[in-house]
């Protein structure tokens, strides 16, 4: 088995709160890229005695006509279950022992995942993508793993570049794994032009999440596309009742149509949280097609300094010292309201006051 791998994920409300002895509701977190430009859902309308007294219902497909519609995807061509996090572990179990070519940087959970079931991971930089066939016969994968949009980076590879990548990993019997979790967020055109490419290439899977853009963490809901053939397999792999039943009547009941409103209001409120960062000395890092922006901490602030004034005053911010290509002088943040937003730059301008 290969070395363990460490990582921390965003969204540790709980732990922040606990610490400051504080409600969770005061922290503002932008460290969980969550969508902040949906209308309020009632989630507990979907919390009955009913829900909590019996087991989940097992037919999933009959909680998927909205997000079916949504995608251009059937419900033959979707494995349903608790969140893209889940998934990663089942395909890496499906796939264990392969040799995977892991496309950096991405969602660190994948590594884990892969190691965890003897895969034999190796590295490469998604930037070398255009010399794809060389990265094929140099690393022999049978699996590719590539994140589309990036993460933390939330760049997106043009659409004709990634056919013809999927074009080129079919004809050297190379299975694609394209995770998508933030994809909803770039608009639906290009999630249902993307969710169409399963039907092209057979051996391609899409991992999405749910959790993300309906604004539901705590939930857990996400899905995998990929043929028929595939999605069967995947099944077989996957526990009884693995979502529960107040997730189910969430996703069955979702108005899928707000989506594409909310993804206008977050681009309006990206273009403020970049400019406001920016003007602040914090560069980023590349430009984001979705709602979170990485930049770099300026020269003149101590990162650890930073974090902790920013736990103190109840804000969480992504640090991203464990991904090797960047490190603690790097930081993504969501993109939220422009009234939370502002705060977080209020602070920073306290911060840059007594310590700059």
């Amino acid at each position: 088995m290969q070395d363990a791998v460490k990582i921390h994920h965003g969204g540790d409300v709980w732990g922040l709160s606990r610490s400051r002895g504080t409600d969770p509701e005061s922290i503002l977190d932008f460290s969980a890229s969550i969508n902040d430009f949906l209308p309020p859902i009632d989630l507990l309308a979907n919390i009955t005695n009913t829900s909590l007294k019996n087991y989940p219902d097992p037919d999933v497909s009959q909680y998927l006509g909205g997000l079916t519609r949504y995608t251009s995807l059937t419900s033959e061509e979707i494995a349903f279950g608790p969140g893209l996090t889940y998934f990663i572990h089942r395909l890496a179990e499906l796939f264990s022992g392969r040799k995977i070519l892991l496309l950096e940087p991405s969602f660190l959970e994948f590594k884990k995942a892969f190691s965890v079931h003897n895969a034999s991971v190796k590295t490469a930089s998604s930037s070398t993508i255009n010399s794809m066939e060389k990265m094929i016969l140099d690393h022999r994968p049978e699996i590719i793993v590539i994140t589309r949009p990036e993460s933390p980076t939330g760049t997106l590879m043009p659409f004709v570049g990634f056919e013809n990548f999927l074009t080129l990993a079919e004809e050297n019997d190379v299975t694609v794994i394209a995770d998508e979790a933030f994809l909803d967020f770039v608009g639906v055109e290009e999630l249902k032009r993307s969710a169409a490419l399963i039907r092209k290439h057979d051996r391609l899977i899409l991992g999405r999440s749910l959790t993300k853009i309906l604004g539901i963490p705590g939930l857990r809901a996400g899905y995998l596309a990929s043929s028929p053939a595939v999605i069967d397999e995947i099944r077989e792999k996957m526990e009884p009742w693995p979502i529960c039943q107040p997730a189910l009547d969430v996703v069955g009941s979702f108005d899928y149509s707000l989506i594409e409103e909310s993804v206008a209001k977050m681009k309006k409120a990206r273009d403020f949280l970049e400019r406001e960062m920016i003007g602040r000395g914090f560069q980023p890092v590349a430009k984001s097609s979705v709602n979170f922006i990485s930049f770099r901490i300026p020269d003149s602030i101590d990162p650890d300094a930073l974090n902790l004034y920013l736990m103190k005053n109840n804000i969480l911010v992504r640090f991203l010292d464990d991904y090797r290509e960047f490190g603690n002088r790097f930081i993504r943040i969501a993109v939220k309201k422009e009234e939370k937003s502002a705060k977080l730059v209020n602070c920073l301008d306290s911060f840059i006051r007594v310590n700059i």
